[in-house]
Order: C-alpha cells, then sequence, then structure tokens
C-alpha cells in the first residue's frame, strides 16, 4: 500500500491511499462482512484508476468503501460490488454480467452500505440533456416532465405494500438479518445561489457553471433533494440509517467558490463516464461521513418541503404462545406508516393491525437463534389516522420485543412560477412573476431572474434592455416559505440588429 495523503472533514481522518489488494466482489466468510452496494456513486466511478476485474461495474479504489476497508473502520471483510449504471432492478437481478448485488449478502453480514436510483431516474440522461439546450432554452422546461413521470413510477407501491427501494431493503433483511442498513443520499451538484466557470460564451460570455444556466443549476439541486428524501424515508420507514451526503459538500460543489476544492467534476471529454461523478476528494468526504454514521448514527437530514417523520417507541415481553397487542395512534393524511419489531433469541409472528380491524398486510412468522437483534418491518402506503395495533405472538420462550413506528407527513407541494413578457421597446422588455404562488399557495420569498445575456435581477416584475442581437429565453426562480423552489420560462424574445 502506498500512502497518499490525508483527508480531514471534521473529526474524521480518512488516509488516501491505494491498493490492488482491494478485491472486488469476493464475499469473505469471516464475521463482520460489509457489502457495498449500490450504483456509479457507490462503485467509485469519477475517480478513476478502476479495477480490471469489475468490467463495465467500474469499481474503483478510491470509492469510498474501500477507502474505509484500508482505513480499518470494522475491522472486517468488504464484499465491494456495487456497479456503474445500476438501477433498483440491477440490484436485484445483476449487471454487466455480474450477478445479483444480493447474492453477496448471508448472515455474516454486519453491515451493508446502499445507494441507488438515480439511474431510475434517468440523471445521466438529464445531465446531458441540460448541457446541450441551456444555451437556447430551459433544461427545466424541457427535462421536468420526463422526470416527473420517472418518479412517480419509482415511487409506486409493489405487491409487498413498498416502493421499489423499501422492497429491497426487505430482501436485505431476509438474507442478512443482523446487518445494520446505511443508506447515503445523493451529493449536491451546485452551489445554493448558482455558480460560474467563465467556461460558457453561447451566445455571450454569460454566468453560467458547465454551460448551464443559473435557474437549472437551482432546478437540479431541487430535483436532487427530491430524491434524496426519497432515499431517506424509503430507509427510515425499513429501519435503515441515512447518511447525508448531500450537505456535506457545501462549498465544494461543481464551480465552488473560489479557493475551495470541488468533490465533484464538472465535463469531463476524455471520459464522460466520470462527468458530475465525485472526485477523489469527494469519494474521501463521502468515506468521512459514511464512517461517522458507522461509530454514531445520526438522525435523517430534513430537505426543504419535508414535514420529516414522528417516532413512536414501545418495549414489551411476549409471553410463550401469547398475544400482545401495542396500541399506535398514527395522524394520517401522510405519505405512510412503518411498523417496526426488533427482538433477539426466539420466535416471533408480527401482524399489523388497521383500525378497522383488518390486517396490513400477511402475518410474518420470524425464527431467530441466535442472540444478536433481528428486525421485521412492514409499511403501509397512506396509512389512514386512528387507532392501530401491532400484534406480537410468542413461540416457545419469553421475548423482548422493542415496536417501532415511523409515520411520514405529505410534503408540502413547491411553489408555482408563472413568467411572462411584455415588448415595451426594440430591445427592452417587462418580465412579471405576479402570478406566481408558495409552497402549498403560500407567498413568495424571492423572485430570480435569468435572461439568457450574463445578468440577474430580482423582484417580481423587471425591465430588461438586451444590448445583443439574439433570441433570449429569461426564466424565473421563485422561492418559497420553506425553502423549496419553483421554476418557469418566458416566451422567446427575438433582438434584431
Amino acid at each position: 500500500m502506498r500512502q497518499r495523503g490525508l483527508f480531514i472533514a471534521g473529526t474524521c481522518v480518512v488516509a488516501l491511499a491505494a491498493s490492488s489488494a482491494v478485491a472486488p466482489a469476493a464475499p469473505a466468510a469471516a464475521p463482520g462482512r460489509w457489502v457495498a452496494m449500490g450504483d456509479s456513486y457507490q462503485a467509485g466511478v469519477g475517480a478513476g484508476d478502476y479495477l480490471s476485474a469489475s468490467g463495465d461495474c467500474s469499481r474503483s479504489p478510491w470509492a469510498y468503501a474501500p477507502l474505509l476497508a484500508r482505513d480499518g473502520v470494522l475491522g472486517g471483510n468488504l464484499s465491494f460490488v456495487a456497479c456503474s449504471g445500476a438501477t433498483i432492478a440491477d440490484v436485484r437481478n445483476g449487471k454487466s454480467g455480474e450477478a445479483s448485488q444480493l447474492a453477496t449478502l448471508g448472515d455474516d453480514v454486519s453491515h451493508v452500505t446502499l445507494g441507488v436510483s438515480g439511474n431510475d431516474m434517468g440523471f445521466a440522461d438529464t445531465v446531458q440533456a441540460c448541457i446541450k439546450v441551456s444555451a437556447i432554452r430551459t433544461c427545466e422546461a424541457s427535462q421536468d416532465p420526463g422526470l416527473q413521470a420517472a418518479f412517480a413510477k419509482l415511487d409506486e407501491g409493489t405487491a409487498q405494500n413498498a416502493n421499489l427501494l423499501q422492497a429491497v431493503f426487505k430482501q436485505i433483511r431476509e438474507r442478512s438479518p443482523q446487518a445494520k442498513i446505511f443508506v447515503p443520499t445523493y451529493p449536491k451538484f451546485f452551489p445554493d445561489e448558482g455558480g460560474a466557470d467563465g467556461t460558457s460564451t453561447v451566445p455571450l460570455p454569460v454566468k453560467r457553471c458547465q454551460m448551464i444556466r443559473i435557474t437549472d443549476q437551482l432546478w437540479m439541486n431541487q430535483w436532487v433533494q427530491r430524491l434524496d428524501n426519497y432515499l431517506v424515508t424509503s430507509a427510515t420507514v425499513a429501519g435503515a440509517v441515512p447518511v447525508d451526503i448531500y450537505h456535506s459538500t457545501d462549498g465544494h460543489e461543481i464551480c465552488p467558490p473560489k479557493g475551495q476544492e470541488r468533490f465533484l467534476n464538472g465535463i469531463v471529454p476524455r471520459s464522460i463516464n466520470d462527468s458530475f461523478h465525485p472526485t477523489r476528494a469527494g469519494y474521501a468526504n463521502t468515506a468521512c461521513i459514511i464512517k461517522e454514521a458507522f461509530l454514531r448514527p445520526a438522525a435523517a437530514p430534513r430537505v426543504a418541503g419535508d414535514e420529516g417523520v414522528t417516532r413512536q417507541a414501545a418495549d414489551v415481553t411476549v409471553p410463550p404462545g401469547q398475544k400482545v397487542q401495542v396500541p399506535v395512534t398514527l395522524r394520517g393524511g401522510g405519505l405512510g406508516a412503518g411498523f417496526g419489531a426488533t427482538w433477539a433469541a426466539g420466535d416471533v409472528t408480527v401482524r399489523v393491525l388497521a383500525p378497522d380491524g383488518a390486517t396490513a398486510p400477511r402475518a410474518r412468522h420470524r425464527r431467530n437463534s441466535t442472540k444478536r437483534a433481528v428486525y421485521d418491518s412492514v409499511y403501509v402506503p397512506g396509512a389512514a389516522a386512528g387507532g392501530w395495533k401491532v400484534e406480537l405472538t410468542g413461540g416457545d420462550r419469553p421475548v423482548k420485543v422493542r415496536v417501532t413506528t415511523t409515520e411520514l407527513a405529505r410534503p408540502k407541494s413547491p411553489p408555482v412560477a408563472k413568467a411572462t413578457v411584455t415588448r415595451t421597446g426594440p430591445r427592452t422588455v417587462v418580465l412579471d412573476a405576479s402570478g406566481s404562488s408558495g409552497s402549498a399557495g403560500g407567498e413568495v420569498k424571492r423572485y430570480l431572474w435569468e435572461f439568457a445575456d450574463g445578468t440577474l435581477a430580482t423582484g417580481a416584475k423587471v425591465a430588461h434592455t438586451y444590448t445583443e442581437p439574439g433570441t433570449y429565453v429569461a426564466s424565473l426562480a421563485v422561492t418559497g416559505g420553506d425553502g423549496q423552489l419553483g421554476f418557469d420560462a418566458a416566451a422567446p424574445v427575438v433582438i434584431g440588429e
């Protein structure tokens, strides 16, 4: 192993060292094994030096998992099976000639990291499309409908009363019942106010980052937040630990403030797949955050528009062959509720009873001959308000069970931006956003206009004079009181000679 330096984030220090000893997809038999699963952001795409044995999965020794394995944070063995381009279905079924990532799980696994769903949304295609269209029209206008449809499919229920990601968590629990599951979110792409890199010159020098206009940068950030919120809520109801990578990249995004190190690549012409993925420093930062989560799991991060979660817990003893019902009162009106049960040695049947007495879903019987805790969960989308019950039936011995309930509120609807343009002179226009509304119909906190000629303005109604001929599409971003954003674009304006 050759030492390459140290990366320090807060109190975390991770050695940046490359080693050919990191064996990809090599399951170990020793207890305490860690399985690193997911997509390109888990595989290390963007960091280079890809392991030849990983083929098109492009696993890098600079990814956070092998960095932490060399750091010795767990003291166990690593099964590194994350794969570039993997979707949720690929985690289950395999990709690029490799077997299912779930196949590496087993009773000996103590930790699982899983980051996936960006490819289900088609994020890579969206970024490339934004680069192509942003010079002449807004990316939001052309790409938002497709992302909305992809997200709806991602979050739809399955036959197991779970969304697509929660169904994978259930499979992980079945194969590795002792494992703690950690779910890193995706990083923030652009600074909160947008960034610029001086490379955008079409149709003239403008304030853009990687040729993407400011309002489109903010739009992409909001979609990353929405996807991260999906990861956070899905993980929370399954008893997994969300790990906030998004906010850890503050000040180190693509086009960061002057003098700050970048944690994400911009466009990489010679290796296009590395574009918009973490740098080596970015993966080292992720390693630090994951390491802290392993040692001290933190509360789930909250994003704009998320009303958060409500948690309840109760400890009960279930006598042999008897039933114990734990009452739970839900507020209702939210995304759903997750009911969990944790116990050590013994057999327990878990049922969740709705206020009308119906079972949702079927009863479960879990045999546990070990002395390590087993976790089982049931997720009910759109759980109604009222008195629910978690019914526990004991086996052949008394069992102490902790029952947890996690209720997810429904996020507020984002602001609605409406931009109109009126020509008042040969080169002068008036742009009006007075028809906009804030989050859930409330007030708008801020109006940001981008005129597509390198200038910006704020205000509900603004006038602007173009100095050069061309076709311009002004874009609008409005901010609601809760920090959510809404976007719109005015009709094109043609300025003659």
